[in-house]
């Protein structure tokens, strides 16, 4: 089974590689990339934020586009021309075939993605000129060429004396070529002088490239899964629907939920005594006391999390930074120390009391409920990370309202509107949490556990349109 599962991954890789239109698309998206340097030189402001901005949209709608054809041809013409009965009426199951085909595919659109990354990052590397005295970064021009020339002459001879396939010629000699050019671009300055190479890696890009890697194995996923029942035009139209849909998730549906939550937030703030009164019962007196203890406990949580960001914020201060610079070594590490401890002291203070706070606000609440008891304001810090090993924290506020109030409420359209807007948003793949374009020119260090979490979100929406694809194609037929 393994073997046979392996087989038809390699089969659809190569076939997917040697289509026309991978190699259309990456050319195009090559050629994208590298003019992006030179237009984003007439921007008035950050000229290198700019050109990060459309190196990585070029990257994404790319990849999209080649999910979108190359996902639709491997399973829908083969069911078309009936040569996927051959397959399935071998010891082949229908599960395992769409799988392997799922696998083919997502091998063909990571070397893709790794292809226009390389290009990305080595444009990247070359910076934007800010004036036209600014060197040109001779070893990445060099290199970058010398790649592209191998990749296409090695295409063009083993095309002509042995009969190879061009194009899938070209992006697997280009790509690691594409690949070393850049690892050796890093090593160099514009004069060709030698810097070290790990000042020049660039690790928040090739996380923001992973996200967008996995955007688009979500999108092939979804192409698969409907080419199973559509013909190819219809997939088409179906994978670049969902992917416009899923760009404008937060603002076609997140929008519509946060003014609903928002509306019900005011009007139960308007609320007096009584008319609060007249829409609870005594038995919610035991979780309307359970409410206002948990959300003070998330606040005092979010205050505990907010720990070491708020050490790096007064480590920053500019008048302790003078001090530090004027001590010895063994000094600096004390008067350090002391202060993260002394942050923490105050945080875990902070955090006892907020507790304390909490229960006391808890055990307040009587029959019958005043209006301060189901509407609490709190302060709610976010802390936001830099690339420099710098830390903002922002104290916002945040209101939270007891949620059979809100309920209560809202009107039968309006809920009816937000179940229907949540449905859309739980369904719909939101593509704007793997776009991290934003984070990377704003130098806002992607954390962790973000990647983790977004990771397994588009994991879990593969699984989704996979299992969707077997179900719809268990019953085709393609005889």
């Amino acid at each position: 089974m393994f073997q046979q599962t392996f087989a038809i991954i390699r089969n659809t890789f190569l076939e997917s590689i040697r289509q026309p239109i991978m190699l259309v698309v990456l050319m195009i998206a090559t050629i994208v990339i590298i003019f992006a340097n030179p237009l984003s030189a007439f921007t008035m402001a950050d000229d290198d934020r700019m050109y990060i901005d459309m190196g990585l949209a070029t990257v994404f709608v790319c990849g999209a586009l080649l999910a979108a054809f190359i996902a639709t041809n491997v399973l829908g013409r083969e069911i078309e021309n009936r040569t996927a009965l051959t397959v399935i009426s071998k010891p082949v199951s229908r599960p395992l075939f769409v799988l392997g085909k799922y696998l083919g595919v997502a091998g063909a659109l990571a070397l893709a993605t790794l292809y226009m990354g390389f290009v990305f990052m080595l444009v990247e590397q070359h910076s934007v000129l800010q004036t036209v005295r600014d060197p040109l970064h001779t070893p990445v021009i060099l290199l970058g060429m010398g790649a592209g020339v191998i990749g296409v002459g090695t295409a063009i001879w083993c095309n002509y004396f042995y009969n190879k396939v061009f194009s899938s010629t070209v992006i697997g000699v280009t790509t690691p070529l594409a690949g070393a050019a850049y690892f050796f671009s890093m090593m160099f300055r514009p004069d060709f002088s030698l810097q070290p190479i790990g000042g020049n890696f660039k690790l928040q890009m090739w996380l923001a490239l992973g996200a967008l890697l996995v955007a688009i194995l979500v999108l092939s996923a979804i192409a698969v899964a409907a080419s199973t029942r559509l013909g190819q035009m219809m997939t088409l139209c179906v994978t670049i629907g969902v992917f416009l849909l899923g760009m404008l998730s937060d603002w076609t549906f997140g929008r519509q939920l946060t003014r609903l939550e928002q509306t019900w937030n005011t009007q139960v703030a308007g609320l007096n005594d009584a008319s609060i009164q007249k829409l609870l019962t005594d038995d919610d007196l035991g979780s309307l006391r359970a409410w206002v203890q948990q959300v003070h406990t998330e606040q005092a949580v979010r205050q505990l999390l907010s720990t070491d960001c708020a050490v790096l914020a007064e480590l920053q201060k500019p008048a302790l930074k003078a001090a530090l610079r004027t001590m010895s070594e063994s000094d600096r590490a004390l008067q350090t120390a002391s202060v993260r401890e002394s942050v923490r002291q105050e945080i875990q203070a902070r955090y006892d009391e907020i507790l304390r706070r909490g229960q006391a606000a808890a055990e307040s609440v009587q029959w019958p409920p005043q209006r301060k008891d189901v509407v609490h304001e709190l302060e709610w810090p976010q802390s936001i990370e830099r690339v420099n090993g710098e830390c903002d924290l922002v104290i916002g506020k945040r209101t939270f309202v007891y949620p059979p109030l809100k309920e209560a409420v809202a009107t039968g359209g309006q809920r009816l509107a937000y179940a229907a807007c949540k449905l859309a948003y739980s369904i719909v793949p939101n593509f704007q949490v793997l776009l991290l374009s934003d984070a990377v020119t704003q130098e806002h260090r992607i954390p962790a556990d973000y990647l983790v979490r977004t990771t397994l979100y588009g994991g879990l929406c593969i699984v989704a349109a996979l299992g969707a694809a077997v179900l719809l194609f268990q019953e085709r037929e393609v005889g």
